[in-house]
């Protein structure tokens, strides 16, 4: 049966201990202080920081910037229960430098296909297709966008044999970059390899939450200029986002796509824009409405 996960946090914390029936788990960065602290007392699993490079079978912790160490990854796994090795489909200009992130035609999406194949299948020689999730990107301006196109994740899939992760946010922002209707995007996506799911809120980033994150202090200045004017997840939920996932979940329960082994919700967490954008009155709103969504209540 499928669970439902939600972003570690304190506020996230204080609403499972007054209602333990909101969520099933937390999701939980891998930091060893965070995980020892949780693993306790609560049940959590680990969302890794892994990432395609080059191709040239490489994988990377976009934390520690390192490539991937397996036993690392292995001890945490198995502290936390964690049964799944999750790797992010965005790999970077900087690993790329042949290829123009505006670029989405047919040569440069066989190029970007071919590396991240490679990538992934470092993962799954490793831990095995059946434990290796790649999930989908949303695009950015220093990431090799044509990463984004729903052929090329399907591909991906489909060749290294691991399953998926769905972003469901990741996919809406890359239909709207790429000017596909979002539902016409999906289907191109292999839902029937779905094992994981992540859900956010979608809101513009407009003035009011630029001053937020802004005056919260929590983010260096350096990196505020990622938070302008720009659609952006990991938000609280609107009415357009319930609407939305309400579809989504329809096309689970009636068998239209696979069932995850969790859904997590990736509103709130800890540091930076985070926890700036933070708000526990709608973290006890929103969650218990979510989980009675996705168990089709």
């Amino acid at each position: 049966m499928m669970k439902f996960a939600v972003n570690y946090s304190k506020p996230a914390l204080a609403l499972w201990r007054d209602q333990p029936d909101a969520f099933d788990l937390f999701k939980l960065p891998c930091w060893t202080d965070t995980v020892n602290e949780v693993i306790a007392d609560y049940p959590g699993y680990i969302h890794f920081p892994l990432k395609v490079t080059g191709g040239d079978g490489t994988v990377r912790d976009s934390e520690t910037k390192a490539p991937v160490d397996f036993a690392r990854i292995e001890a945490f796994m198995k502290q936390t229960s964690t049964p799944i090795v999750n790797i992010h489909l965005a790999p970077s200009l900087k690993n790329n430098p042949d290829l123009d992130p505006a670029d989405y035609s047919a040569g440069a999406a066989e190029k970007i296909t071919g590396r991240m194949i490679r990538d992934v299948q470092t993962l799954v020689r490793h831990f095995g297709a059946e434990n290796v999730i790649a999930e989908n990107d949303a695009g950015d301006t220093d990431l090799v966008n044509a990463a984004i196109l729903p052929q090329v994740v399907n591909a991906i899939i489909r060749e290294t044999g691991c399953g998926f992760l769905f972003d469901i946010s990741h996919a809406r922002l890359a239909a709207l970059q790429l000017g596909m209707d979002v539902k016409e995007y999906i289907a191109q996506l292999p839902t029937d390899r779905l094992r994981e799911m992540h859900i956010t809120g979608i809101q513009y980033l407009d003035q009011g939450w630029q001053d937020r994150i802004r005056d919260s202090g929590l983010l260096k200045p350096d990196k505020l200029s990622r938070y302008r004017e720009r659609w952006m997840d990991h938000l609280p939920i609107v009415d357009a986002d319930w609407e939305f996932l309400a579809w989504a979940f329809g096309q689970i329960h009636t068998g239209a796509w696979r069932e995850p082994w969790v859904a997590s919700c990736e509103y709130g967490g800890i540091g930076g824009f985070f926890e700036a954008t933070m708000d526990e009155a709608i973290i006890r709103a929103q969650i218990p409405r979510l989980g009675r969504m996705l168990r089709g209540g």
